[in-house]
């Protein structure tokens, strides 16, 4: 009766730790807890700016960074979208 109830909590315990892992992965779309658009934000900043402060800054701005750059900075925006193709294609 005794090992029956321990070997219930310890089954209990088993699931709660592999439920709670797999809800805490996300969608795998980022590193650790910050997303793609907290990447792609500090990159752009770091192209414009030259500036890993600014790419920190920014970083924890995200998507608000992105949209504000994508309306005050379209030439800077083109420029980086030339140079990261460019990037990829090995051209």
């Amino acid at each position: 009766m005794v090992k029956l109830t321990i070997q219930t909590e310890r089954n209990e315990k088993m699931d709660n730790k592999s439920s709670s892992k797999a809800h805490s992965k996300g969608c795998g779309c980022g590193i650790g807890s910050f997303g793609i658009g907290s990447i792609l934000a500090a990159i752009l900043s770091y192209s414009t700016w030259h500036s890993i402060f600014w790419a920190i800054i920014h970083f924890f701005f995200g998507w608000v960074y992105i949209i504000y750059f994508a309306i005050v900075h379209t030439a800077h925006l083109q420029l980086f979208w030339d140079n990261l193709v460019r990037l990829v294609t090995g051209g």
